[in-house]
């Protein structure tokens, strides 16, 4: 449709975008107006008009493997596309792997030689030092089965208290993924906090970034327990530990929503009501 705005997902190898996406999709056929969900690699990011806020309404950076390297994937030209967006009115989202790729510097598995990555990927939407997973969450007999491409272990239905500015904080269990502990201090509103985790850490947090906004989740609302259920198979006790965590999500299935949809509010407002 001519004129229709559109919002884009980074879709190269190691994003999980499928679920995100569906979710903005079902989201936005209930907007006020047409917007268009699009799953984009780093070369389309690059073709020209793909990157400007008058035509691009958000960027979205999903959750993703331990290979999923954002940083290198999307290259330090897209990275300075994707700032220059942001700051000149274009609206940012990175969920789970996607936050930790939004902040200053990244610690996964700190301490363990096979699995340890630093970095400071350069986006620096926040001032964050990214750390995780997050390990009070987690049952560390299962976290002993982790693995690279086996990630089930790092799952737990996370308690947060979410605000979505009415004055009337709210708590929520939503999926937690492997996302990470936002340590430091950062420009920004906290939207949400982890209640289960000591200090009571940020779990969502939006700022102003230029013209635009950024905001990012260590924990995924885009996901409703049910449909991750049904996604689930294998007998193994790491799928049935998905399951069940799935199932916690599916029986808080208003409360994610209500986080879900505060979310497209703050960020969307004109859009979503």
């Amino acid at each position: 449709m001519a004129g229709e705005k559109r919002i884009l997902v980074f879709a190269e190898r190691g994003t999980d975008w499928h679920m995100l996406a569906h979710r903005l999709r079902e989201t936005f056929a209930r907007a006020a107006s047409p917007v268009a969900i699009v799953p984009v690699t780093a070369a389309q990011m690059r073709e020209p008009g793909m990157m400007d806020p008058d035509k691009t309404l958000g960027f979205c950076l999903p959750g993703g493997r331990d290979d999923a390297d954002y940083d290198i994937r999307m290259g330090a030209d897209n990275i300075q596309r994707l700032r220059a967006y942001v700051m000149n009115g274009g609206r940012f989202i990175g969920i789970c792997a996607g936050a930790y790729y939004a902040c200053q510097s990244i610690e996964w598995f700190a301490g363990n030689p096979a699995r340890e990555k630093k970095k400071r990927p350069g986006i620096n939407f926040f001032e964050y030092d990214a750390r995780g997973p997050i390990h009070e969450l987690l049952d560390s007999r299962l976290l002993a089965l982790d693995g690279p491409q086996v990630t089930l272990s790092r799952m737990a239905a996370a308690e947060i208290t979410f605000d979505n500015g009415d004055g009337r904080p709210q708590r929520a269990r939503v999926m937690y993924w492997g996302g990470p502990r936002l340590d430091g201090a950062s420009p920004g509103t906290v939207l949400a906090h982890f209640n289960d985790v000591a200090g009571r850490p940020p779990a969502i947090v939006m700022r102003p970034y230029g013209k635009g906004r950024a905001l990012i989740s260590a924990v995924h609302p885009e996901i409703r327990g049910e449909e991750f259920i049904r996604a689930v198979n294998g007998t193994d006790e790491l799928s049935a530990h998905g399951r069940r965590i799935g199932a916690v999500v599916r029986q808080n299935e208003e409360s994610r929503a209500m986080v879900w949809r505060g979310i497209m509010q703050q960020m969307f407002p004109e859009y979503i009501r």
